[in-house]
């Protein structure tokens, strides 16, 4: 079954987004959702979410976690790349505002509340405090939130964990576990 694609609500200004949108992808009857920061320059590029080395990072991570692709759906915090000007020709990411996450995240929230998962996993800071959590986010993974009565897991992002680790490294195996978890709690969940 292919689900029909999700609205990605108004489209920002050229100045500080890429307007190429990243529609969340995966199973429309997932059981466990994940959803990222804000896209990246290979996920506007491709139109499709973790598609970068944290893409695989994250798809590594959830093999190591036992997590089965066919059940979760992969979406980013925002469906548009926040950019800045670092050079007159270069253009680079930056972490989109708590506004923009209140604007742009609602198709996210919308695409979450029509697959209705058993758990939702936010991937960082922003994708957390897309959720309502403020916590930073090393304290915010020892409690789950709830979305709409849906519990909310908080874990690293991969590119956090490429950055401050490294694969194999304590913080790579923290993020596992995290995964593990929230995959154990997806499958016990009634449907």
């Amino acid at each position: 079954m292919t689900p029909a694609k999700p609205t990605l609500g108004p489209i920002p200004d050229t100045l500080s987004f890429d307007q190429r949108p990243v529609a969340p992808e995966g199973s429309s009857d997932a059981c466990l959702y994940l959803i990222g920061e804000a896209p990246g320059g290979k996920e506007a590029e491709l139109g499709r979410p973790f598609v970068g080395p944290a893409g695989e990072a994250l798809r590594d991570m959830m093999l190591e976690a036992g997590i089965d692709f066919s059940c979760v759906r992969l979406a980013n915090a925002i469906p548009y790349r926040p950019i800045e000007r670092c050079t007159r020709l270069r253009l680079t990411n930056r972490t989109p505002t708590r506004t923009e996450l209140r604007t742009y995240g609602q198709s996210v929230l919308s695409d979450v509340a029509t697959v209705k998962p058993s758990v939702i996993v936010a991937l960082g800071k922003s994708a957390a405090i897309l959720f309502g959590v403020s916590t930073p986010v090393g304290r915010a993974r020892k409690h789950a939130a709830l979305f709409d009565r849906t519990p909310v897991h908080v874990t690293y992002h991969p590119s956090y964990v490429l950055r401050f680790g490294g694969k194999g490294s304590r913080l790579w195996r923290s993020v596992v576990r995290d995964l593990n978890r929230s995959w154990i709690e997806a499958q016990a969940a009634p449907r």
